[in-house]
């Protein structure tokens, strides 16, 4: 069929790319055509949420990319794995929905992406999701395609994460082991008749946002905890043994890199480069998290558990023991964003503007998660389905959705007026972040803490190992959201394509 005969063209079937082509296609008289270079998603590994690492492993469905050599990781390449399926890395992924803080968004929007502040882009948000839990919320929508709730659940950049693993001869945790074999078959035919318990879920199910230095405005690292053991058998995607682990998730990395082509081949891979923990400030919130992942575990709290700490290992204790071992050892946790950077089609930087238009390109938009000016403080997939979702409205014309009539305790910022310009409102400047006053408020909204405290972001207490976790930070004395710590148990979501 001659390409003349389409009215779009989507080029790549990933979160954003699928979103786009869905919305296109609900007026019934377009011709679109959506170019994927993977094949189907049936394999049994992408529908069940527990196998997620099969998925991650399988070479039919991940392109299998790598870093170049990274300095600032002792000198390792690092997979970048990118899903090669319909449905792209959203396919492969492990289906945690989180949209970020909403100052992540504001901060886009004063970087001179007009039309992209944290109100203005949370009507995109609620019109993809189908959440029965919070049916009168804002901050939340019941008509959509997503089924989020509980679990029962040079500007190339990624978060970098480093876990610290704990083993035990206690089978409470998820694992394969002959003393786990009865009840782990007793799971899998539970999934197989209902499609409910640990085989339904995707063993990253508890989270917690935490400010690892009681000045920070915002969340800094992201723990991921995990009731399984996380250091297995090389080539098997299913834990072997018990165990757990805190994987502490960086979230806003100065670091800077890029992405070139290898040569004039079409399939040669490219060059990645992120440079990660190459500004070495970055590895500074990692170190901490570490700490308080390991005064967690050393608590009362899990006792029970006898639990052995297997990485880093208890001899490596000072700052510079633990940040040699986070360069050996760390890993990112496959959010790569700011390649095609969104912005201010003035500003040199800029390669689509606030519509996701190409720079010099006619007819040519980017919608995926390469337009992140910066990497939102979470997971990156669910943020990826509004950007393709705004899209949609942009190619199609459509004016954009009203702003959100947030609350008056949301520590998101107004939307900027009409009149007013982003560059109105900037105070200071730095590699990844910027301060800002208000117009009509006599506060720096970077600098206030007690408005971090309330949207400091949910620990989920799902399982009885996250609630041990919380405890054991508490009885750790550790003050990591001060006042508001027992207002931070909330549920994480997890999202489920319909």
């Amino acid at each position: 069929m001659d390409a003349a005969e389409f009215d779009f063209v989507v080029i790549g079937a990933g979160s954003a790319g699928a979103c786009l082509a869905a919305r296109l296609g609900e007026d019934r008289t377009s011709n679109i055509c959506v170019i994927e270079a993977g094949g189907g998603d049936s394999h049994l590994s992408i529908h069940v949420p527990a196998f997620v690492a099969a998925a991650i492993s399988r070479e039919k469905t991940n392109w299998r990319f790598s870093t170049v050599l990274q300095p600032g990781m002792a000198g390792r390449t690092i997979p970048v794995p990118r899903g090669k399926v319909l449905g792209g890395s959203g396919s492969i992924n492990g289906m945690v929905y989180f949209r970020g803080h909403p100052r992540d968004f504001d901060d886009w929007a004063d970087m001179g992406c007009t039309g992209w502040s944290y109100a203005e882009v949370l009507p995109y948000f609620t019109r993809t999701e189908r959440n029965e839990i919070y049916p009168q919320s804002v901050f939340h929508g019941t008509d959509g395609p997503i089924g989020v709730g509980q679990v029962d659940e040079p500007n190339y950049h990624d978060h970098v994460a480093s876990p610290i693993h704990m083993e035990t001869d206690d089978i409470t945790s998820y694992g394969i082991s002959w003393r786990a074999m009865p009840r782990n078959i007793a799971q899998a035919v539970r999934y197989l008749l209902a499609r409910t318990g640990p085989l339904g879920g995707n063993v990253f199910e508890s989270v917690a946002f935490l400010r690892t230095d009681p000045s920070l405005a915002k969340p800094d690292v992201q723990f991921v905890f995990q009731p399984a053991k996380r250091l297995t058998v090389k080539g098997v995607p299913f834990p072997v043994g018990h165990g757990f682990a805190i994987s502490p998730v960086a979230l806003y990395p100065e670091s800077r890199g890029t992405i070139r082509l290898a040569s004039a081949d079409p399939e040669a891979a490219p060059l990645i480069d992120p440079k990660l923990l190459a500004v070495e400030s970055d590895i500074a919130p990692l170190v901490r998290a570490l700490k308080i992942a390991r005064a967690a575990f050393g608590s009362a709290a899990f006792d029970r558990y006898k639990a052995r700490e297997v990485a880093p290992g208890l001899d490596v204790a000072t700052d510079n023991e633990l940040a040699d071992y986070i360069r050996e050892t760390a890993y990112t946790v496959h959010h790569p964003v700011g390649s095609c950077r969104m912005g201010d089609p003035r500003d040199p930087m800029t390669v689509v503007d606030p519509q996701l238009r190409l720079t010099g390109v006619a007819g040519l938009r980017v919608a995926d998660a390469s337009v992140m000016p910066n990497v939102i403080g979470g997971n990156t997939n669910a943020p990826t389905v509004m950007i393709g979702e705004r899209c949609a409205d942009f190619v199609l014309g459509k004016p954009a959705l009203p702003a959100a009539q947030l609350p008056p305790e949301s520590v998101a910022r107004r939307p900027l007026r009409a009149e007013e310009k982003p560059m109105d409102r900037l105070i200071t400047v730095s590699a990844t972040g910027y301060a800002y006053a208000e117009p009509d408020r006599a506060t720096i909204s970077a600098g206030v803490a007690a408005e971090a405290d309330t949207a400091a972001a949910a620990l989920s207490a799902n399982t009885e190992l996250m609630q041990k976790v919380v405890d054991g930070l508490k009885e750790s004395g550790i003050d990591v959201q001060s006042d508001a710590w027992n207002a931070l148990i909330a549920p994480a979501g997890r999202s489920a394509a319909a």
